[in-house]
């Protein structure tokens, strides 16, 4: 018989890849898709998700990223008050593919409050925000260093959308950028087709932290979930089959 805390890791994985639980007569497990499933077969599915790809595309671009032949790269993440369009940029974080870091700040909102939805992912509150810098306060830094590097980003579309409608607010435009989505990359790896498009599932950074074997002590924060999206990046970096100097230096730290 599992324990609570085993049977809680057992749901958080199978929520991470999509499936969830529907109270009927007894708890039924659904998958991604919306067809009932046992937990047997759902664990057995993830697991095939899992299997490693040496040579597979996703895992080339990884490592020719991290190769001495792209020396400015950096990993974005952003938190933010929600997902429509009056939604802005309340937590930001790059780091380069060493790990140092070269931004971690919040940023304060012009919106009154934040909603609570916002707020349960990333538990920042409007008061928390109350000595943060302004998005135009940090816009200088912020700017070089898009313009001036490679940027990665786990679900680049959301947050540079995000990213562009906060400067919009300020009167500000993003300079012109180099990015990555790395979402995309780890998705085509999973390989698991989309059932509402064509192409690929999107994964969570939840489900390749999990697939990685990769720690998340502090998720849904800007500098915790660039740090994962890095670590992330040099897995399917290590599965390519090369020899990386970058991922060779990262493994010995």
């Amino acid at each position: 018989m599992k324990s609570n805390f085993e049977r809680e890791r057992q749901n958080a994985l199978l929520r991470a890849y999509g499936y969830h639980w529907k109270k009927e007569t007894v708890w039924a497990l659904y998958s991604p898709i919306g067809t009932r499933v046992s937990t047997q077969s759902a664990l057995a599915e993830i697991a095939k998700l899992q299997v490693h790809k040496p040579g597979h595309p996703s895992t080339l671009w990884a490592d020719d990223l991290l190769s001495l032949s792209h020396p400015l790269v950096l990993v974005l993440d952003t938190e933010t008050t929600g997902f429509g369009a009056d939604a802005e940029v309340i937590d930001i974080a790059l780091v380069d593919k060493y790990g140092e870091v070269y931004l971690d700040t919040l940023i304060q909102c012009q919106a009154e409050t934040i909603p609570q939805e916002a707020m349960a992912i990333h538990r920042i509150h409007k008061s928390t925000l109350h000595d943060a810098p302004t998005f135009s306060q940090v816009w200088q830094q912020l700017e070089q260093l898009l313009a001036g590097h490679e940027i990665v980003i786990y679900n680049a579309e959301y947050d540079l959308r995000l990213l562009r409608q906060t400067a919009k607010r300020y009167d500000l435009e993003l300079p012109p950028m180099q990015t990555h989505c790395l979402m995309q990359r780890y998705s085509a790896y999973v390989g698991q087709a989309s059932t509402h498009s064509e192409g690929y599932r999107n994964m969570k950074l939840v489900a390749a932290c999990y697939h990685f074997q990769i720690e998340q002590t502090i998720a849904h924060r800007a500098l915790a979930d660039a740090q994962a999206s890095l670590e992330v990046l040099h897995k399917l970096a290590t599965q390519s089959g090369e020899n990386n100097e970058v991922a060779e230096l990262w493994g010995a730290k």
